[in-house]
């Protein structure tokens, strides 16, 4: 409602100091402010080493042999326009969709009818087509539930992990593929599916390109 003030759960106080955010402590919440706190994880993770790329739109994924490999991208105006410029690719080890709501990489999957499998083991899109007629398979599109804001923060960090090999879900990405009820003005459900897909993804690393023991 665009208030000045965003509300974590009380287990996300350690997180808020490791990044230096201020915040008071309101019974069993945390409030912060939330230009400050946007910024701080801006600052935090550019300092950290991670590219911002202004005003780039993904409008596709990069795949080899059956697993994505990075986003094809062009300069958002250019795609507002409907200018025939040719995009350029990124090739990456893993990528993640935390687009929000409309999961917008998992849908460039769903139109080509690949198989997408949401870490609570749901999978789309379903196979052949309605009421069991012979036509060719349609996308069975994932949709998030109806607010239950208790349920919906569990549920995003549960949601939360790889649906297609080398794709991440995380954040409102991971409830909509998930079809896990939205959650409303709090937000420790979005930082705790962060840090567990950044767990994953170390993990994911480390198994793919392990450190030379020498």
């Amino acid at each position: 409602m665009l208030f000045n003030e965003l509300v974590l759960e009380e287990e996300l106080q350690s997180f808020l100091e490791e990044q230096e955010i201020r915040y008071t402590k309101k019974e069993s919440f945390l409030v912060v402010d939330s230009i400050h706190f946007a910024s701080a994880l801006v600052y935090r993770a550019t300092k950290a080493g991670a590219v911002i790329l202004n005003n780039v739109f993904v409008e596709d994924l990069v795949m080899y042999e059956r697993r994505i490999n990075g986003v094809v991208i062009n300069w958002l105006p250019v795609v507002k326009e409907k200018m025939q410029v040719d995009p350029l690719s990124i090739v990456a080890s893993y990528v993640v969709d935390a687009t929000g709501h409309p999961a917008h990489l998992v849908r460039l999957l769903l139109k080509r009818n690949l198989p997408v499998v949401s870490p609570g083991g749901k999978l789309f899109p379903a196979q052949g087509g309605e009421n069991g007629m012979s036509e060719a398979p349609r996308p069975f599109i994932p949709q998030e539930m109806p607010m239950d804001a208790e349920n919906g923060e569990r549920l995003v960090v549960e949601h939360t992990g790889e649906v297609y090999p080398g794709l991440y879900v995380t954040g409102m990405a991971a409830v909509n593929v998930g079809g896990a009820p939205r959650m409303g003005p709090i937000f420790g459900g979005m930082i705790l599916s962060g840090l567990k897909a950044a767990r994953l993804l170390e993990a994911a690393l480390e198994k793919r390109c392990p450190h030379d023991p020498a």
